[in-house]
């Protein structure tokens, strides 16, 4: 499953009253942070991102919201492929896939040898959850790191 993180810093509330003093440098700062973060983190889901046709990953975008206190940066997956974001994440369970028209699809160890087939009703086997996520938070993790530390040096000075 994909976990969601966040990070908070517990101060003195004289850092509150220097972040005040700075409002429009910090506001500024903070904005520009969160999208240079966002930017590093799409990049790495994307090298990271399961690679069969490659249109997932081309798939991938963020949009940075200011919200009551700071930034978020949300990532989302859109176009042809984007659907499979939860399957990718979460894994899938066997189930049976049906449809009112045939299904095509290329199988590699089909009944007939490697070729396109097509059925009405398919057995998937499910799948394993990707970790991709994971992945690009752990090779991003420095650099988003020194982004906050440098907004909280901006802050505290």
């Amino acid at each position: 499953m994909a976990e969601a993180f966040s990070i908070t810093a517990f101060g003195y509330s004289d850092v509150f009253r220097r972040m005040i003093a700075r409002g429009d440098k910090v506001a500024q700062a903070a904005s520009t942070h969160a999208d240079t973060a966002g930017r590093v983190l799409l990049r790495a889901l994307k090298a990271h991102a399961p690679r069969k046709t490659g249109k997932f990953a081309e798939g991938l975008f963020y949009c940075t919201y200011h919200r009551p206190g700071g930034y978020e940066v949300a990532f989302y997956a859109g176009g042809e492929h984007g659907y499979l974001l939860p399957f990718l994440t979460n894994g899938a369970a066997d189930h049976l896939i049906s449809g009112t028209y045939p299904l095509r699809f290329f199988w590699e160890r089909g009944p007939q040898g490697a070729g396109v087939y097509h059925y009405h009703h398919v057995h998937h086997p499910g799948a394993n959850p990707s970790p991709f996520v994971a992945q690009a938070r752990t090779a991003t993790a420095p650099q988003v790191r020194e982004e906050l530390r440098q907004l909280v040096q901006l802050a505290w000075l």
